[in-house]
């Protein structure tokens, strides 16, 4: 059965002048598409098109999208952007809390101002191309809002407090497209309309390391600051321990076996569905134990004394866990500043700094993915691979004296290639 043909508007099948002949598109495509009951190609649309080549190639995008289970009805009712994010939302059914938070406070705030009421198939490459251009101009459409639980960005727009980062504005796009897959995967789009957008090149700041020095140094300013032992031993656990500033808050007593130097991440404080702290996992969902240097086991040990096992080790002056925030804008950047340190510094930037004190022991990438919970040695390696030495040369050396002894006998040559390699640690500020 023929599923598509075209019909000249204009001149009957003797090739003489129809009662429409010079008004409107002269080409008519027709076409049929499955009912949705039966499945069988019975149901009936037509387009009218100015040239019959133009029509030509609609009826073919139609057939491949037939064929490869695309096709969307054009009688289909649009759908609005907004609508269709909410039904991806809603669809995440894998996501933490503190995720979900995130996406619906980015849709709000950033996507939805631009395209919640956009019809799908209305979306263009060029027109996100463009707010792309906008968000890096600190020009798009926004809704600011310190507390929403829905999609709906309201009467709240405003324009923008500044351009955003590169990996912001990636991540948003990324959203997008997110939305559209959700579109097609689900039948209200045939195929996504917009194809690859164009990012802004994220620029690498790199990473603030400390020595020693420069850890006892900031160790010394944050109690300086507050005149509490915590604040002092938080820096140092961070320091070189490499957990995260809301792993660290969110430890107990119980969870400190200091008789054998070691902890247990068990929680982490991260945003719930109304954007207020609430324990959870650890970001890879595994708990995972961590060694403590034995100078950190000494002040933990004084620190919990007296404490319960369900205490928290780290507490706010009134008592009651810390919160990272807070303690951030409190302690940390005031301790900071006081010790004349990167300003780039954060509290989870001396997870780089735990990382390369490690390094610099001989510690290999799997000791350290471990330390620092990374679900995959690939992150480990692709942010640290810089800090482990250069030992190129030596594997050269080595390959060929070996190679010398297999052909022509023993030999002296230098050590073979074995062992942590001893390297100075990172240059001080």
């Amino acid at each position: 059965m023929q599923r598509s043909w075209i019909e000249d508007r204009w001149k009957d099948k003797n090739g003489r002048p129809t009662s429409s002949h010079g008004e409107g598109s002269r080409w008519q495509a027709y076409w049929l598409e499955p009912d949705e009951g039966s499945g069988r190609f019975t149901v009936r649309r037509r387009k009218r098109f100015r040239t019959k080549s133009e029509a030509e190639r609609f009826l073919a995008s139609v057939e491949h999208a037939h064929r490869t289970h695309t096709y969307v009805s054009p009688e289909k009712p649009e759908t609005p952007f907004g609508e269709a994010a909410q039904g991806w939302l809603d669809a995440q059914l894998q996501l933490k809390d503190s995720t979900r938070y995130r996406y619906t406070r980015d849709l709000t705030t950033y996507v939805l101002p631009r395209w919640s009421t956009s019809p799908l198939r209305a979306m263009n490459t060029r027109a996100v191309q463009d707010w792309v251009r906008d968000l890096a101009r600190g020009a798009a459409p926004v809704a600011y809002s310190s507390r929403t639980n829905g999609l709906n960005p309201g009467d709240q727009h405003s324009t923008m407090r500044g351009p955003l980062s590169p990996n912001s504005i990636k991540h948003l796009v990324h959203i997008v497209s997110a939305v559209l897959a959700w579109a097609v995967d689900t039948g209200l789009l045939g195929v996504s309309p917009v194809g690859r957008v164009r990012l802004p090149r994220p620029q690498k700041m790199g990473h603030v390391y400390l020595d020693h020095a420069d850890v006892d140094t900031l160790a010394d300013s944050a109690y300086g600051v507050t005149a509490r032992e915590c604040d002092r031993i938080l820096i140092y656990l961070l320091a070189y321990t490499g957990l995260r500033i809301n792993e660290a808050l969110a430890l107990r007593v119980g969870d400190l076996s200091l008789a054998r130097g070691r902890l247990v991440v068990r929680e982490t404080w991260s945003a719930g569905l109304d954007g207020k702290p609430r324990l959870g996992t650890p970001k890879t969902h595994k708990q995972r134990q961590v060694g403590i240097p034995a100078f950190v086991v000494d002040m933990l040990r004084e620190l919990t004394a007296h404490m319960d096992a369900d205490e928290f080790v780290f507490q706010g002056p009134r008592g009651g866990p810390l919160n990272a925030h807070n303690w951030r804008t409190r302690v940390f950047n005031l301790a900071r500043a006081d010790a004349n340190i990167d300003e780039r510094l954060t509290p989870h930037g001396l997870r780089h700094t735990a990382a390369s004190l490690a390094i610099s022991t001989g510690a290999d990438v799997m000791l350290i993915q471990h330390m620092l919970g990374h679900a995959h040695a690939t992150e480990t390696l692709n942010t640290y691979a810089h800090l482990w030495p250069d030992r190129i040369d030596t594997l050269s050396s080595v390959l060929d004296t070996h190679r010398r002894t297999a052909t022509h006998g023993p030999t002296t040559f230098s050590a073979p290639l074995q062992g942590p390699v001893q390297v100075d640690p990172p240059v001080p500020l």
